[in-house]
């Protein structure tokens, strides 16, 4: 049995400290998990960041070294080969050919192979009861104990039993209209809405787990409609048989204000989209003209007099963050001043809790909002323009009604100069008395002669790019020396745009964000200590952090202001946040 590595002191609970035990005690854990190869784990990720120099040239976050060790790390184990095996054989390729040492560049030279929307995704959250993680901790279980001839057998067990779930939810969705209440989603009484339901008690199928894990209920129907008028014919037969009605969007959600057991629950994105994970479409986005409906639709509204830096826009709710990122980017010529960097969220989604993004100039999302129509508990479809009520609906926290479409004000398309950097934390975001620094984070500088001089040069730049930068942010992770820093402003010369991140570095964040679903579901991951396992998240977070390649490079780029609002791609495309973030 392995003996949990004490704590160590106040004093040296810092990266360095942690990696340095984990280097000396890590290999404790080989025989009761012989499938992660910790050898590579200490050599290939651990080592790199002790030997790395600690200089203005210190390179110890490269992301190409970091996530290659942690994939042929975790290579072999049960979560692994789960996740890896429902994906299709491109994308295999390609992590196959990074994981073997080909450069991340010629990995994706052809383009990302990921479907839009993979049909094996191995984690459906509507799914919850028949998910394979439920297989891939009973697999690891026995291969915990039982080597070599155990494996072929457990991974034929496994097998099976996903197999026999995987014909319950197609037997499941065959009933999709099978005696389900009919829906029509036009006048004309020829398009039935799309409507999921426990007929015969297959709870896989309806069961809706929000994306902190924190949160599941059983609704009696899940209906996917694609047009206002079934919008307002669904709510009219909710009126008629007493339920009530709620809707959702999808990813990084942890309240209970979607869903209820037995009522009527709404999706405006197909459920495959939704519940698929590994989640593609920071990669490959399904935009809103790849399946265009009602409520995933852009329009641009007549010109005002009066205004020629702002332009009316009007945005159905389901259109993703991804999707309008592109839209906006392609058009060239407006964007939303203001967003959180998420792209795995629906407009409707951001706007509805009030979001703000970063940038202590700007209002919220909500802000921006001249209209917003929806569909109230008659069923007949209403528009609120007038701004003193907009102020309670245009943030309504789902509370007016089923809103289909929001009208957004844009400003002209400007464009974003970042200067990223990975800078210590004392400097970068100084206290107001030294000895607030721990001791652990305390560099050698610390209290001699110009120590602080330093520091308030550092805290007249931080007050200066927290308060008068158009975007402020600050990543920090725990026990972590150093902080990246993104805090940028803009112009309206475009010479020299770019597309910022480009694909290849938009493939490391995915992975990034894959590799680390993975790694928390082993037992491995689950058994170590919690600075432990806060230092593998940390080094995976920031490796695919700006700058990426060296933590005192100096990056200058300029990219289309949506871009760069949404700078880090992926980030819910595996890893679901436990009620904590």
């Amino acid at each position: 049995m392995v003996e949990t590595p004490k704590v160590p002191p106040a004093t040296n609970l810092a990266r360095d400290s942690i990696v340095q035990s984990m280097l000396d005690h890590v290999s404790e854990y080989e025989n009761k998990h012989p499938l992660v190869k910790i050898d590579i784990l200490k050599k290939s990720v651990l080592k790199k960041i002790i030997d790395a120099p600690q200089n203005d040239n210190d390179t110890e976050f490269d992301p190409e070294v970091q996530l290659r060790g942690f994939l042929q790390t975790f290579e072999h184990t049960p979560a692994f080969n789960a996740e890896f095996n429902i994906l299709d054989d491109a994308t295999k390729k390609q992590i196959s050919a990074f994981k073997n040492r080909m450069n991340w560049k010629n990995t994706i030279k052809n383009g990302f192979g990921f479907p839009v929307f993979n049909p094996n995704a191995s984690k459906v959250l509507t799914a919850q009861s028949s998910s394979p993680s439920l297989f891939i901790r009973i697999q690891d279980f026995f291969l915990r104990g039982f080597v070599g001839v155990a494996r072929p057998f457990v991974r034929l067990l496994v097998r099976l039993q996903m197999g026999r779930a995987t014909k319950r939810l197609k037997e499941a969705q065959a009933t999709i209209f099978a005696g389900g209440p009919k829906i029509y989603e036009d006048d004309s009484e020829e398009k039935v809405m799309d409507v999921r339901f426990d007929q015969i008690n297959l709870s896989c199928t309806v069961l809706i787990l929000n994306w902190g894990q924190s949160v599941s209920n059983k609704p009696k129907y899940t209906f996917v409609p694609t047009t206002v008028r079934g919008i307002q014919n669904l709510v009219l037969y909710a009126k008629e048989n007493n339920l009530r009605v709620r809707c959702g969007g999808y990813r990084h959600s942890w309240s209970n204000t979607f869903s209820q057991t037995g009522e009527v629950f709404i999706s405006l994105l197909p459920i495959v989209q939704v519940t698929n994970l590994p989640d593609p479409s920071s990669i490959r986005p399904a935009g809103h003209a790849d399946k265009p409906t009602e409520p995933n639709d852009i329009v641009f509204l007549p010109e005002e007099a009066g205004k020629p830096m702002k332009r009316l826009c009007r945005v159905g709710v389901a259109v993703t963050n991804e999707a309008f990122r592109l839209w906006a980017v392609k058009t060239g010529e407006w964007t939303l001043p203001v967003d959180v960097i998420l792209v795995e969220v629906t407009i409707g989604g951001v706007n509805g809790p009030i979001c703000h993004g970063a940038g202590a100039r700007h209002n919220s999302v909500s802000d921006y909002v001249r209209a917003v129509e929806y569909v109230d508990a008659n069923g007949k479809l209403q528009e609120i323009t007038d701004r003193g009520q907009l102020r309670a609906a245009a943030g309504c926290f789902g509370l007016l009604g089923v809103v289909t479409h929001i009208t957004f004000e844009l400003d002209k398309m400007t464009y974003a100069v970042l200067e990223p950097r990975k800078r210590d934390i004392a400097r970068a975001i100084p206290p107001l008395d030294i000895n607030e620094i721990p001791r652990a984070l305390r560099d050698d500088k610390w209290g001699k002669p110009g120590y602080l001089e330093e520091l308030e040069s550092c805290r007249k730049q931080f007050e200066e790019r927290a308060a008068d930068h158009y975007y402020s942010e600050w990543f920090w992770f725990t026990f972590q020396q150093k902080v990246s820093v993104n805090t940028w402003n803009t112009t309206t010369e475009p010479e020299g745009v770019q597309d910022y991140p480009d694909s290849e570095a938009v493939f490391l964040q995915w992975l990034q964000g894959w590799i680390g679903g993975i790694i928390t579901e082993t037992y491995f991951f689950q058994e170590l200590p919690g600075a432990w396992q806060a230092q593998i998240l940390a080094i995976l977070g920031m490796s695919v952090l700006p700058p990426s390649y060296g933590e005192d490079s100096t990056p200058r780029i300029k990219t289309y202001l949506p871009d760069a609002l949404h700078f880090r791609r992926g980030v819910s495309a595996q890893i679901a946040l436990h009620d904590l973030d």
